[in-house]
């Protein structure tokens, strides 16, 4: 289990989990997530909206960061994604 906890910073669009503090900013038409304070690439994740009008956050990890498995990088980028909709750090 990732991000049982979550501190987030809307000014700095910074969340900080237990596996370390991460960035949330645009490119084109997804949402980067790099860690804090080097940058490495933790991934990158879309919005798109269900038919009922639901947020939903498709990730695509790009590199691990020393996480652990895939699986367990990807699982990470879903929670960081849906806090970062939760928080208003990112609109659909």
């Amino acid at each position: 289990m990732v991000a049982l906890r979550a501190k987030v910073d809307p000014h700095r669009s910074v969340i900080e989990v237990p596996e370390g503090d991460f960035r949330i900013y645009r490119e084109d038409d997804r949402f980067m997530v790099g860690r804090v304070p080097d940058g490495s690439l933790l991934g990158y994740f879309k919005l798109d909206l269900s038919e009922s009008g639901r947020v939903i956050v498709r990730a695509h990890v790009t590199g691990q960061l020393g996480l652990g498995s895939l699986d367990e990088a990807r699982e990470l980028l879903q929670a960081v994604g849906r806090l970062a909709v939760e928080h208003h750090l990112v609109a659909a």
